[in-house]
């Protein structure tokens, strides 16, 4: 599993109106991430120095995302709608580890790899246990051309 900077930026937190209303950091250089429900990326991190794990980013309707700061977390770091914060955000990539071939591989067909960045996580570790599975060198360059055949084809491979 990686690790993947997505956010390292100062934001000004700010504030939904009415009673109730969340204070929530925008981030309009996050995209939605469009395999998940609303959009949500799930996000690990920090606010300033506090720590933050599991948390989602959400929509703010316009096509951006934010991220909702709780009381807590603005008790600790002190700081309110209006303040400024550092948001160090990272995201967690589930997905395994390509192993080299393959990625050498997407890289001289970019239209197999921009399709398989568009699949689901199963699916795309369904292309990886194909190819990891052969048994000598001969079998893996078959299984890894075939792959690259059917990505390119924008085929779903079904384990």
């Amino acid at each position: 599993m990686s690790v993947i900077e997505l956010v390292n930026t100062k934001v000004q937190l700010q504030r939904f109106e009415g009673k109730g209303g969340w204070t929530y950091a925008p981030l309009p250089s996050v995209l939605p991430d469009k395999k998940n429900t609303f959009g949500w990326v799930k996000v690990n991190g920090f606010i300033d120095d506090y720590e933050i794990s599991g948390q989602h980013l959400m929509p703010l309707g316009n096509g951006t995302l934010f991220l909702a700061v709780k009381a807590d977390i603005r008790k600790a770091i002190r700081k309110q709608a209006g303040d400024t914060v550092l948001i160090r955000l990272y995201v967690e990539n589930a997905d395994p580890d390509i192993p080299p071939d393959i990625q050498t591989a997407l890289k001289k067909h970019p239209p197999a790899g921009k399709f398989l960045a568009r699949l689901a996580t199963h699916n795309r570790q369904t292309y990886i246990n194909y190819v990891n599975a052969a048994s000598n060198d001969m079998e893996r360059k078959q299984r890894l051309d075939y792959i690259i055949e059917e990505l390119c084809a924008e085929r779903i491979m079904r384990p």
